[in-house]
């Protein structure tokens, strides 16, 4: 019981709350929408394998992430 409450203490100490994002990823999103924007702006497709790239390893960080969320909060239907 007392880890029930706990995890409902964090989940209310939490609501509102951003999670921080570290320099390093902040500067792969960047690059990500540099190679993007430019593939897009010029026509250019030597660009995609780094977009593909990017993307794919954003889209598998998102998931791992939804799956911890879910498993921390597991009564939260916004999850």
């Amino acid at each position: 019981m007392n880890q029930i409450e706990d995890l409902a203490h964090k989940q209310i100490a939490m609501m509102g709350q951003t999670l921080s994002v570290p320099t390093q990823i902040m500067a792969q999103i960047e690059q990500y929408r540099t190679a993007r924007n430019e593939a897009l702006a010029f026509n250019d497709d030597s660009n995609l394998p780094l977009v593909e790239e990017l993307s794919q390893q954003w889209q598998t960080e998102a998931m791992i992430l939804a799956r911890w969320l879910s498993a921390q909060f597991p009564q939260d239907d916004r999850l």
